[in-house]
C-alpha cells in the first residue's frame, strides 16, 4: 500500500504518523499477521506566518475589496509543496488567488488534465 499524508501542523502529522502503525499493526495482529510501516518524508506542513498573513490580508482587501477575500476554513489547503521549507526559514504566507471561471471552462482542480486558469485574474495576482 502507498499513500500520501498532508497535515495543518508538524504536531498533527506526527500523531498521525504513530496513529497509521498503531492501526495498522493492531489490524495485521487481529488478522493473525504482522506488518511493516515505512514512513518516508515528503514536504514539511506549509505553515504561514501570522503576521505576514496579516499583511497580506491587508493588500488583498485593497486590491480587490473585503467581499472578494476569503479567509474561511473552506479554502484551507493541505498544499504538499515545497514553499513550506521557504515557510520555515523566513516568515510568509503562501496564499491563493481565485482564478476559477466556469463560464471559460477554468473550474476543474490542479493536476486535472482540464486545469484552466482565467487568464482576466493574473493582473489582480
Amino acid at each position: 500500500m502507498l499513500g500520501t499524508m498532508r497535515t495543518y501542523s508538524s504536531e498533527h502529522r506526527q500523531k498521525l504518523q504513530r496513529r497509521i502503525i498503531e492501526v495498522a499493526s493492531g489490524i495485521a495482529t487481529a488478522m493473525g499477521g504482522s506488518c511493516e510501516v515505512e514512513m518516508i518524508d515528503g514536504c514539511p506542513p506549509c505553515i504561514n506566518d501570522r503576521a505576514m498573513t496579516g499583511v497580506v490580508h491587508k493588500a488583498a482587501v485593497a486590491a480587490v475589496g473585503e467581499k472578494d477575500v476569503d479567509d474561511s476554513e473552506e479554502v484551507l489547503s493541505s498544499a504538499s509543496d515545497d514553499m513550506a521549507y521557504f515557510l520555515e526559514t523566513v516568515p510568509g504566507c503562501y496564499f491563493i488567488v481565485g482564478a476559477e471561471n466556469a463560464a471559460k471552462g477554468a473550474n476543474y482542480p490542479h493536476h486535472h488534465p482540464r486545469f484552466n486558469i482565467d487568464e482576466d485574474a493574473l493582473p489582480t495576482a
